[in-house]
């Protein structure tokens, strides 16, 4: 009775089709040869009259830029780190997956999803004999297209990450299929986070390749050993077949994956093997977060993936490795970078309250006294401040406030503070200067030691919505806006690009000043300290060694402390030096202060 059913699809309203996209991919399956090992020595996979060796005759997914087929759409970026996978399908709720594909194979094969709700006709799917459904594979020669929504049943929970890591296969025949080699990865995303750029992704795939059940067995056989001393029934040939790999490759042979330090990356890790192989693997160095605790090792069944998030914080070349006892794992394993990139300037910024002296004595961490030069040994005086408080004059004003301000550290431990020199010490109450060139990228790992949130948020350079460092209401969803206030005691990292408008122009100087400061609360964050200067040059300016060039750092600014998030402080802390008396009329325009402070 219910055979013919058909569940009605559910209407959205006017602003979901709005933020509805429809993403179409062009792939194709095409037969390759495959070195699982091309930097590894011959004799870890060598060829001989009975080994098919380390090359074989595979099918793999490629993408293309359009329905033609003929020219083949090449990332600049990650795709060799890809090695075997199929390219990356993306998609977020209620948006439209589209798959063009062409079988340039030659033999049937087909497009499945995990995590997808998808119809009956685009199933991609062939069952065993006996089944009510046609063959689903799609012929050598022919194209097919896929029409896949995903609906809100599909959706990441509040409590998943920002896309959750699935995969996509042939699934004519699944074993064989994929053994030959027709695997990729798809990522099942939240509303509108695909919005969301600079976001720093790695693939790896833990696939064991039984290459004893790829339909090009007997090609291989055929082409690389004497077939007629091959005996198929052998234990020691088939396991010489059996490939244990990350991404396609063995014994670290693939392209190093990995980031530049100090970039918290999201790795999509996944498996693919035999019902009972279950796969545990672990970044040697390092952590990573995965459901809101941080780990070390991850645990993958097969035909599962995990999405998690690692903070690239210990410089070197890693190990990422299975951690299984069994043999044939050793080949399991790929080095990753978490190295210096010269074209990323990094830096690391904490918000921390000090007991700041206008008067120019310097400041004082709350706790902790660093030494810091006074300006008054600067000879050149470009500011004027008030006369400080001196108690036989029963009218003289207090120099001394409790602030917030950017302090520079020397890694992302936060231990170690950079102490300003003598040529930093006009900056004042002013944050560390950030430098960089145009087509370089500054990354700010922010650490709030104070008591209140706040963010930092820069003008003049590039920024996705996600690390804008500002806040408003915009309507975005809360992933866009983790860094609108970052809580004491926790660490947030700003990524922006620094294009060609925001450096100096023709007839300018080879630099051009521009500002930082929190954003939870503009106006209130300024007033209380937190504001730093940034400063962006002309390619190659910054590797100049100009001796005899002094740079100064000059912030034309009223400090108003009646407009400060520690005015009540302040004020309670005034009232007490000057034992209870009333407060005059021009108490709070005696709590202004000027340039640099």
């Amino acid at each position: 009775m219910c055979g013919g059913f058909k569940a009605p699809l559910r209407r959205m309203t006017i602003k979901q089709k709005k933020q509805s996209t429809e993403w179409t991919y062009y792939i194709a399956a095409e037969e390759i040869v495959w070195d699982y090992a091309p930097t590894v020595q011959e004799h870890y996979l060598k060829q001989s009259p009975t080994r098919i060796g380390r090359k074989y005759k595979k099918v793999v997914y490629s993408q293309y830029i359009n329905e033609s087929f003929t020219e083949r759409l090449e990332y600049k970026q990650r795709m060799n780190e890809r090695g075997i996978l199929g390219p990356v399908i993306r998609a977020q709720i209620r948006d439209v997956i589209k798959i063009v594909f062409k079988n340039m194979a030659s033999r049937p094969y087909s497009i499945y999803p995990h995590g997808l709700t998808i119809e009956k006709s685009d199933e991609g799917v062939n069952y065993p004999a006996g089944g009510t459904e046609s063959s689903h594979g799609v012929q050598p020669g022919e194209t097919h297209t896929y029409v896949w929504r995903v609906v809100e049943e599909d959706e990441p929970l509040p409590g998943d990450p920002r896309c959750l890591t699935r995969m996509y296969h042939s699934a004519v025949d699944t074993t064989r299929d994929i053994a030959s080699g027709l695997i990729g990865p798809i990522l099942i995303c939240k509303s509108q986070s695909l919005n969301v750029r600079n976001v720093q992704e790695q693939h790896a795939m833990f696939a064991v390749f039984d290459e004893n059940k790829s339909w090009y067995l007997d090609h291989n056989i055929g082409h690389y050993t004497d077939g007629t001393k091959v005996n198929k029934e052998d234990k020691d040939f088939y396991e010489s077949n059996v490939m244990h790999t990350i991404n396609g490759y063995v014994f670290e042979s693939g392209p190093l994956l990995g980031f530049c330090n100090g970039e918290v990356a999201t790795w999509h890790v996944s498996s693919i093997g035999a019902q009972d192989y279950i796969q545990t693997a672990t970044f040697y160095g390092h952590v990573f977060e995965l459901n809101e605790r941080m780990e070390d090792f991850l645990s993958l069944y097969p035909m599962t993936g995990e999405t998690i998030t690692m903070s690239m914080a210990n410089i070197g070349i890693w190990l990422l490795a299975s951690l299984n006892s069994h043999e044939t794992t050793k080949g399991m394993r790929v080095k990753f970078r978490d190295v210096e990139c010269p074209n990323v300037k990094l830096y690391f910024i904490a918000a921390e309250e000090v007991k700041w002296d206008y008067g120019g004595y310097g400041q004082r961490v709350m706790g902790n006294l660093y030494n810091i030069h006074t300006l008054k040994k600067l000879k050149i005086r470009m500011c004027h401040h008030h006369r400080r408080q001196d108690k036989s004059i029963p009218n003289s004003r207090e120099t001394k406030f409790t602030k917030v301000i950017f302090r520079s550290y020397v890694d992302s431990n936060f231990r170690t503070p950079d102490i300003r020199g003598e040529m930093e010490e006009h900056l004042g109450i002013l944050g560390p200067v950030i430098k960089a060139e145009v087509g370089q990228s500054i990354m700010v790992v922010f650490k709030n030691n104070a008591n209140r949130p706040y963010s930092i948020h820069p003008n003049g350079v590039s920024y996705a919505k996600q690390t804008e460092g500002l806040s408003y209401e915009d309507g975005s969803k809360y992933w866009y806006k983790l860094d609108n206030a970052i809580q004491p005691n926790h660490t947030f990292t700003y990524l922006w690009k620094v294009d060609i408008n925001a450096g100096p122009q023709a007839d300018d100087q080879d630099c051009r000043t521009w500002t930082y400061y929190s954003g939870v609360n503009p106006e209130r964050d300024i007033h209380s300290g937190l504001i730093g200067p940034l400063l962006v040059c002309r390619e190659g300016t910054l590797s100049r060694n100009l001796q005899n060039m002094r740079e100064f750092m000059l912030l034309f600014k009223t400090f108003d402390e009646s407009q400060s998030w520690y005015y009540e402080t302040n004020r309670e802390l005034i009232q007490k030096k000057m034992q209870r008396r009333t407060l005059g009329p021009n108490f709070k325009e005696n709590l202004k202060f000027h340039c640099n402070a």
